[in-house]
């Protein structure tokens, strides 16, 4: 297995040189086949050219590459020495002159000029061209594919797909999976974690299979000759100890890795080095240019103030990117490269102007800012002495209907006679003289938000079991008397509100508002009682064979767990009794979030709760019956889908 693996990475690494290596003889032959310059016969022209047709002509003979040919090799090459490897990579891809040139053995010396340029350190055994391209390249070095995934590799001197990672490189984990590796191969074979600049104290995590497999196929046979040298001087065939020729190439292998480690950490460190020079020469140049600039702004009388604000919203959004100015604002601002205030005055005046009232605005939005949280803190202090007087008033009601009904602390401060001590700039004083004061209107507007409750919570109920949206009631209290919408109303079955999230199940009005722990807000009643809850209680109604006008949660309790739901999504669960709690929990749990799919609901009421053995007995064995027939029916309905 490990012979058929190396084969295959040999022709991998065959084909990498073919593909890499620049035959520098036919480079200088295209060379110069290119200087040869054939003459080439002008058109006639019957008519006289005109002067701006000759001025073309002029300029594109200026303009053609050809003129380079007649540049003396010494200065075009003392032009492009100056010139980083990146550079010359990218040159090479302009023109077929350029590539000629440099891909050329006479262009050998303006790659090593550029790479010295670059401080880059020289490396054994990697031309120069090869040398920038693993530097600066984007393709892959083994099948030559461009991709997001290919990165450098120093040590191993590659560029390296995802692909060709997996095919190429052996992990530290599958070294005990290759057959008869030599124990000492790792050490004479250099290893990285694929990362360019990670030259850490952790052991590298990935190794060149043929490398790998070749270093360790030379130590096995040294290892033989070791052996064969050991037994000669063993049966006193030889005179002298043998030298371990496995160790001597071991040595030397491992020192070979060390140098190759070493150099390419030193290239990371130059890369980055040249990196941070650049990132501060680009940086240094902006400042310059922005004392330029400013020096000019303050030459035509701008403002300290509008100086800075340019430089932080348009200079640097413009020169790097920063800033929070819009695409379209960007365009107001910006000006060609060669505008400045002394020669164009008249468009920088139209900016100055633009800065202005851009000054004003944020100005303006700041101090509505600072307004706002001025007030908002004002009013929370305000709050904190409300706080007081309201829990006072809160224990003074009677009766648990006055207490739950109770606004909450978020709503009582929004009553009308609440407003005037917190709301306005110059509040009115809370004291107790000024509290009984305002006593009675506060009673007053209690008794209206208890009122405006009972009728969110009628709204509800009737919206609910008629299928419409709450608003659509009206909101007059005279429409909803006392006598029609008393305590018989809110205690029947299809006006009980239902909460499973807080685990309380049914409750009337106003006992659901326990569903909403007391805090700041108010409950929102709508929300626990919905159509679905009427679907699903009706259906239990018409089990039980009880009247929906006349039916209290009462009769629910007193039927416990005696309902069957022959349809149970779950088929085991359907000789199981429920509650009208659990069904409810469960269906609108299910539901919920899509009410049109809920199938038609089908309930069973085999009995109640018995006094005597016997009578449990024949519930139980009534209840087993019908569980049985509806699984073997619901068998059957699943065996006609299949």
């Amino acid at each position: 297995m490990a012979g058929s693996r190396r084969e295959r990475i040999e022709r991998t690494s065959r084909s990498q040189g073919l593909d890499s290596d620049i035959d520098m003889q036919d480079e200088d032959r295209q060379v110069e086949a290119s200087k040869v310059h054939t003459t080439k016969k002008k058109a006639r022209k019957t008519g006289k050219k005109v002067k701006h047709e000759a001025e073309q002509d002029e300029e594109s003979d200026t303009l053609s590459l050809e003129v380079f040919l007649n540049v003396p090799f010494d200065i075009l090459a003392e032009i492009c020495s100056h010139l980083d490897p990146r550079d010359l990579l990218k040159l090479c891809c302009t023109s077929g002159l350029f590539r000629s040139l440099l891909l050329s053995r006479s262009g050998r010396s303006i790659w090593l000029a550029a790479r010295r340029g670059a401080n880059l350190p020289e490396l054994k055994g990697l031309n120069e061209i090869n040398y920038a391209l693993l530097l600066h390249g984007t393709t892959c070095m083994t099948c030559g594919r461009e991709a997001k995934t290919v990165a450098p590799d120093f040590i191993l001197r590659t560029r390296l797909c995802a692909s060709c990672k997996l095919s190429t490189l052996t992990t530290r984990t599958q070294l005990r999976t290759l057959d008869g590796l030599h124990a000492q191969a790792i050490a004479c074979t250099p290893g990285t974690h694929l990362r360019p600049c990670d030259f850490g104290q952790d052991a590298p995590q990935y190794y060149p299979s043929a490398q790998l497999l070749e270093v360790s196929d030379t130590l096995n046979e040294l290892q033989d000759k070791d052996d064969l040298a050991q037994d000669e001087w063993e049966s006193l065939v030889s005179t002298e100890p043998p030298r371990s020729a496995v160790q001597a190439f071991v040595d030397k292998q491992a020192a070979l890795v060390r140098e190759r480690t070493n150099e390419a950490k030193l290239i990371a460190e130059t890369l980055k080095r040249n990196t941070d020079e650049e990132s501060e020469r680009l940086r240094t140049g902006k400042v310059s240019e922005w004392e330029n600039r400013k020096r000019e702004l303050k030459v035509a009388e701008w403002l300290d103030e509008e100086v800075e604000w340019y430089l932080n919203n348009v200079f640097k959004c413009v020169t790097s990117g920063t800033g929070f100015l819009s695409t379209s604002d960007r365009r107001a601002f910006f000006r060609p490269s060669w505008s400045r205030p002394s020669n164009d005055p008249e468009d920088w005046e139209t900016i100055r102007k633009q800065v202005k009232d851009r000054i004003g605005d944020e100005a303006r939005r700041r101090a509505e800012g600072d307004a706002r949280t001025a007030r908002y803190q004002r009013q929370r202090t305000r709050f904190q002495g409300l706080r007081t007087y309201y829990d006072e008033l809160l224990s003074q009601q009677n009766g648990e209907y006055d207490k739950l009904t109770f606004p909450r602390f978020h709503p009582f401060r929004r009553l009308a006679s609440i407003k005037p001590f917190w709301e306005p700039e110059e509040a009115a004083a809370l004291n107790d003289e000024a509290w009984e004061e305002s006593l009675e209107a506060i009673n007053r507007d209690v008794m209206e938000y208890r009122s405006s409750l009972r009728i969110e919570a009628i709204g509800a109920i009737l919206a609910a079991n008629r299928g419409v949206a709450a608003s659509s009631f009206s909101t007059n209290p005279a429409n909803y008397p006392e006598d029609e919408f008393d305590d018989t109303f809110f205690h029947r079955i299809t006006s009980l509100f239902f909460s499973q999230e807080a685990g309380e199940g049914l409750a009337p009005f106003p006992a659901c508002l326990n569903f909403t722990p007391r805090s700041e807000y108010e409950p929102c009643l709508r929300i626990y009682l919905k159509p679905l809850h009427i679907k699903i209680l009706r259906a239990l109604l018409q089990a039980a064979q009880l009247d929906e006008e006349t039916a209290t949660l009462k009769d629910f309790d007193e039927l416990g767990a005696a309902f069957l739901w022959p349809a149970h999504p779950r088929k085991k669960c359907r000789k199981s009794r429920y509650s009208a709690t659990e069904l409810m929990e469960f269906i609108y749990g299910r539901h919920r979030s899509s009410p049109q799919d809920c199938p038609e609901l089908k309930f069973k009421v085999v009995g109640s709760t018995v006094e005597d053995e016997e009578g449990r007995s024949m519930i139980d064995e009534q209840a087993s019956d019908d569980g049985d027939e509806d699984e073997e029916r619901g068998d059957e309905e699943e065996e006609e889908d299949d």
